[in-house]
């Protein structure tokens, strides 16, 4: 299903009005729990879930950085949850760097063979300047430092509020938290709305 119907949709045979869907999707923007919305609104909690996630799927979907010059550029690491993480910071926004990442097709191999290493091992260093080469799509390490990031905050204090996350999903959920670090609610709540027609 690419779009919801302006009227309703249909979800696990229960029909929902646009009035019910356009609170769930408000909700949705401020990071509520299915639980905490299903109390909310008096659904199903299955059901909560089922629409929160289409609109992860319409969200993250078009999520995708695209930056493409030969500039400098930062790699900070931090550890969530015991799971090494990697992401790029760039014009105010943090970019997680992952198995699924394709920012740039090398860059993964990169962190492990020339930075996984140092920065793990290093309590006063959790950054490293670079600058990637379009051409030769090979990166340079410019220098080592302490970078002060209000992400691993963010989203150390917004995972908790699941209560316990289980290791298979531990991933969906740092990469919600990139994106919701990167937007405000009012911008996901507009963007959802406009997605699907439901303005």
């Amino acid at each position: 299903m690419s779009r919801l119907e302006n009227t309703n949709i249909i979800t696990n045979k229960i029909k929902i009005e646009t009035s019910a869907i356009r609170k769930i999707c408000y909700f949705f923007s401020k990071d509520f729990t299915a639980s905490q919305t299903a109390a909310k609104l008096n659904i199903s909690r299955q059901t909560i879930n089922s629409y929160y996630k289409i609109f992860r799927e319409a969200l993250f979907d078009s999520y995708i950085y695209s930056q493409t010059n030969g500039i400098d550029l930062n790699i900070t690491y931090m550890k969530i949850y015991e799971k090494n993480i990697y992401f790029l910071e760039e014009k105010n926004k943090s970019f997680l760097l992952d198995e699924e990442s394709f920012i740039f097709l090398n860059i993964n191999n990169f962190i492990k063979d020339k930075l996984e290493q140092t920065l793990e091992n290093n309590k006063k260093i959790n950054s490293v300047r670079i600058i990637y080469n379009e051409h030769t799509k090979n990166f340079t390490i410019l220098g080592y430092y302490n970078s002060s990031s209000d992400l691993e905050e963010f989203i150390n204090n917004r995972l908790k509020k699941f209560r316990g996350i289980k290791k298979e999903n531990l991933n969906n959920h740092i990469q919600e938290s990139f994106f919701r670090f990167n937007h405000s609610s009012d911008e996901i709540h507009k963007k959802i709305l406009t997605y699907f027609s439901i303005l």
